[in-house]
């Protein structure tokens, strides 16, 4: 109890007991550390993993992370909230739930997007899809296309109502059933 470690493992250390309460370490995992359990609390890490990052608990509470998957983030669970991603998936969003919520994608499938649940809500895509659209559920509603089938077109559900076709089929129309009124 309350030892100073200077073996491989440790380096100027304090220990309360077998789990390391408050100590800084200088080995290969860790570099100037403050560790309150076996979780580690209050650490600034420099391994491979993470550097500089503040852990609360085994999910990692506030902390700024520069290894493969995630740099300078938030995170307040296992979900990540309000955290900026620069891995290949996302680039500077804002996650609240695995749904994402109101973020910023730079990935091959959305640019620039604010996403509200799994079907996309208010969304502005750049994939060879949809390009600066708005969505409000899976039927897309008041949208802008790109595509092949469709441009410049708002969409009130299924049926496609009050629409500007531009594809081979149909342009400048009103449409406001499957009749086409």
């Amino acid at each position: 109890m309350w030892c100073v470690c200077d073996n491989a493992g440790l380096m100027g250390c304090v220990c309360a007991n077998a789990v390391l309460m408050w100590c800084v370490c200088d080995n290969a995992g860790l570099m100037w550390c403050v560790c309150d359990n076996a979780v580690l609390m209050w650490c600034v890490c420099d391994n491979a993993g993470l550097m500089w990052c503040v852990c609360d608990n085994a999910v990692l509470m506030w902390c700024v992370c520069d290894n493969a998957v995630l740099m300078w983030c938030v995170c307040a669970n296992a979900v990540l909230m309000w955290c900026v991603c620069a891995n290949s998936v996302l680039m500077w969003c804002v996650c609240d739930n695995a749904v994402l919520l109101w973020c910023v994608c730079a990935n091959a499938v959305l640019m620039w997007c604010v996403c509200d649940n799994a079907v996309l809500m208010w969304c502005v895509c750049d994939n060879a899809v949809l390009m600066w659209c708005v969505c409000d559920n899976a039927v897309l509603i008041w949208c802008v296309c790109v595509n092949a089938v469709l441009m410049w077109c708002v969409c009130d559900n299924a049926v496609l109502m009050w629409c500007v076709c531009d594809n081979a089929v149909l342009m400048w129309c009103v449409c406001a059933n499957a009749v086409l009124m």
